[in-house]
């Protein structure tokens, strides 16, 4: 009954009210208004983001690598999954990860990647393929995505090896085999306007996988310096497929930009695990009910 820091901390992390019904409830919600809308094909976007704390007797933080800034942090390590059906954009679920420290029920960012794929179709989430980006992309997560009954793309590293001509090369110096001329201009409508790429697609053998998959190696404007390098098990999609479908990751970059700028991500001031679960529970409401509100302005 008090309206002070204390008493909402205690609601978040003592309270009795059920985190798994007030999801499921969320979840319902987006599922019925994308029936509504008869959307039927959909996206699911893979990736992992660092809600950076400062105290470190907070429950579950780690030293991570922060890719953004280029050193370590301290922080929580979000592994969450999202999806792009249409115009709606809508996060999925979380999962906390925690470095390796003996603990005997740790799981890999891959391992846990997995299980929220799983958890997305248990769910009833309606998606084809699964877009992840250079770090997800390995054999255990794309054998498992196709046991799923669903395709992928992915990016790929240039240094990848694939067997060309009977020997094994890398995707770099497979590309110094390209003339330039042999790619072909795709132009895209992005969250950032009308961009043009220049691409070439080729299906190759990669070693790692032991499977064909194809390759689309995409320049921005003109056919120079390092491209970027995508890859699919889908062997018939054209390059544009590939490259329109990758681009959809940008809806889980921008979610996090939202949920941490505008909505607190971060900015949970509990010590309790189950208080930040909660507080991410909420922050994951606030964006699904903002998305689904069609009078809601642009976050």
């Amino acid at each position: 009954g008090h309206k002070d820091q204390p008493a909402l901390n205690n609601w978040l992390t003592d309270s009795p009210w059920s985190d798994e019904e007030l999801d499921k409830a969320r979840k319902c919600l987006a599922k019925e208004e994308l029936k509504t809308k008869n959307i039927k094909h959909a996206v699911l976007i893979v990736d992992d983001t660092l809600n950076h704390k400062s105290g470190k007797h907070i429950e579950g933080v780690n030293i991570h690598f922060d890719h953004a800034e280029g050193k370590t942090s301290l922080g929580h390590q979000l592994v969450t999954t999202h999806l792009a059906a249409g115009k709606y954009s809508i996060p999925v679920d979380f999962a906390l990860f925690q470095r390796d420290q003996g603990q005997p029920d740790f799981k890999s960012k891959n391992e846990l990647a997995k299980q929220l794929i799983a958890k997305a179709i248990s769910d009833g989430f309606n998606f084809d393929t699964v877009v992840e980006d250079v770090w997800y992309f390995n054999y255990d997560n794309t054998s498992y995505i196709e046991s799923s009954g669903k395709d992928w793309v992915a990016g790929c590293k240039i240094n990848r090896l694939i067997l060309f001509n009977g020997k094994e090369v890398s995707l770099a110096d497979f590309l110094k085999t390209v003339p330039p001329e042999e790619f072909k201009e795709v132009t895209l409508n992005t969250s950032d306007g009308e961009r043009t790429f220049l691409t070439y697609a080729r299906n190759v053998t990669l070693m790692r996988h032991c499977q064909r998959v194809r390759v689309v190696f995409s320049y921005e404007d003109k056919v120079e310096g390092e491209p970027k390098v995508l890859a699919t098990n889908r062997l018939n999609w054209d390059a544009k497929t590939v490259v329109e479908t990758y681009l959809l990751r940008w809806r889980i970059d921008a979610f996090y930009r939202d949920a941490k700028q505008e909505l607190g991500l971060e900015d949970s001031e509990v010590r309790k695990l189950q208080g930040s679960k909660r507080h991410w529970l909420m922050v994951f409401l606030a964006d699904t009910l903002l998305r689904l509100n069609p009078k809601a302005e642009r976050l």
